[in-house]
């Protein structure tokens, strides 16, 4: 009977640590496989998650070239710049505030800007931001580089005077008788 109770102890024990081994070996199996399944996931989601991001820049981007070519190819805009000095400042400041504010509402873009290459004036939807001084204010410095670069339109990743020094992208376009931009 003694030898019963020993062989059934012993096997017990042999059981008990046969379904731990088991237990043990099955739950790494299933830990490793689960980290390579979140693994995977995680892969798939950042690919997902950076192309979105990468076309909603995209599409802003565009929209602003849009606004921008929109700004540049506007005859009656560069009229009224060409002939600025028809207008009082105040009533130029308020055209230039509302033909901006109008583009911001159509185009739904965050900002629009215009910088006159002939008064010098740069202009926001706000109207009258300030007088460029690239000699005097190194944030105007982008001013004249671009005219110096003597391209048709390029991006410009600056900090915005107008919005607290926000990091903004400008697309930076020109007509021969002024720049002009939206971002």
């Amino acid at each position: 009977m003694k030898n019963y109770f020993n062989y059934s102890r012993s096997l017990t024990r042999f059981v008990i640590i046969s379904i731990a081994i088991t237990s043990i070996f099955s739950i790494s199996i299933a830990s490793f496989i689960l980290n390579e399944v979140i693994e995977q996931h995680d892969e798939e989601m950042i690919k997902v998650i950076a192309s979105d991001v990468y076309g909603d820049v995209s599409d802003k981007l565009r929209q602003a070239v849009t606004v921008s070519r929109v700004m540049a190819n506007d005859m009656l805009l560069i009229q009224n710049l060409k002939n600025a000095d028809r207008f009082s400042e105040a009533e130029e400041t308020e055209l230039m505030r509302q033909y901006l504010n109008a583009l911001r509402s159509h185009f739904d873009c965050s900002a629009a800007f215009l910088a006159s290459e002939i008064s010098q004036n740069y202009y926001t939807a706000n109207g009258l931001q300030k007088k460029l001084d690239p000699k005097n204010d190194s944030h105007d410095l982008w001013y004249p580089e671009f005219l110096e670069k003597n391209l048709e339109y390029a991006f410009n990743i600056d900090t915005d005077e107008a919005k607290k020094f926000a990091l903004t992208i400008f697309v930076e376009d020109r007509k021969s008788t002024r720049l002009n931009s939206s971002h």
